[in-house]
């Protein structure tokens, strides 16, 4: 299993540029070699059952192809965190049936991803709604892939890649870049296993977002404690919406349930809990010193 100890590296990998400009580039790359090699070898993608009947996964639509690729540059916005939160953050975008059976859940974890964003700014903003594109994306989409959808994750990769050159110190040597380049190479890795395999996607997310749960007590105090005030704030409320989340332990067997389960347009409660995470934020520009 290489998804799981993947985004869990690439979780705690540092959000600089430099590491954003070598990590999109590696994946770039890989990710063109992924698309030649997917396109030579022509597989079909096809599950074969005991009548002879094989069932052969449909490629997606040009929006599922972008979604893809927008995914696969997320992935270096990851914290661990929201990525143990991400079964709440499910939960609501897609309005899965544990929202609605467990009210007083709902509210504890909304108020704490409210207090997050507003004590951690974009940072945290970014993490949640990168975490949850890239595992619900991973879930529904990337199993789809055909290789022009690969083509589309190079121009995207290029041109994150190209933004970050522009932020980036002149001032760095070789050695930084050999952490980045390599999480590029993994994570284009285990994404490409589940285009050549059989892999239950939503079984390994629940379980990195399990180990990024534990992960998150061990880099809480290396990462946070030595910060200002109002970042340990907001890391102390992110650490708790990352425990309320277990109450969604069972989230994947309620996605395969759904009627639509690669379906990726929000509920109508998805939209609020975005925007109510987005004026949080908002609030806690205005209004925190």
């Amino acid at each position: 299993m290489v998804f799981v100890p993947t985004v869990l590296l690439l979780s705690l990998l540092q959000k600089t540029p430099l590491n954003g400009a070598v990590f999109h580039a590696s994946c770039a790359v890989a990710c063109a070699c992924a698309a030649v090699f997917l396109r030579a070898a022509q597989f079909e993608r096809t599950l074969k059952g005991a009548g002879g009947l094989r069932l052969r996964a449909s490629p997606p639509a040009t929006g599922g192809g972008v979604a893809f690729a927008f995914a696969s540059a997320g992935a270096f916005f990851i914290t661990p965190p929201f990525l143990a939160a991400f079964p709440y953050l499910l939960t609501c975008y897609l309005g899965l049936p544990s929202h609605a059976h467990g009210n007083i859940p709902v509210m504890i974890c909304s108020l704490l991803l409210g207090l997050s964003v507003s004590f951690g700014g974009a940072p945290a903003l970014l993490s949640a709604f990168a975490c949850l594109w890239l595992l619900m994306c991973r879930g529904a989409v990337f199993h789809r892939a055909t290789p022009n959808t690969w083509w589309w994750c190079v121009v995207v990769h290029v041109s994150a890649c190209v933004l970050s050159c522009l932020f980036a110190s002149p001032s760095w040597k070789g050695t930084d870049c050999i952490i980045p380049a390599f999480l590029g190479v993994l994570h284009v890795a285990s994404n490409g296993e589940v285009v050549v395999a059989l892999v239950n996607t939503k079984r390994q997310i629940r379980c990195a977002s399990h180990v990024a749960l534990c992960l998150t007590f061990v880099v809480f105090p290396a990462y946070q404690i030595a910060n200002d005030t109002k970042t340990l704030v907001g890391g102390i409320f992110t650490l708790c919406l990352a425990s309320g989340s277990l109450w969604y332990y069972d989230f994947d067997s309620e996605w395969l349930r759904r009627a639509r389960p690669s379906h990726l347009a929000p509920s109508q409660f998805g939209v609020a809990v975005g925007v109510y995470a987005l004026i949080a934020y908002l609030l806690g520009v205005w209004l925190l010193p």
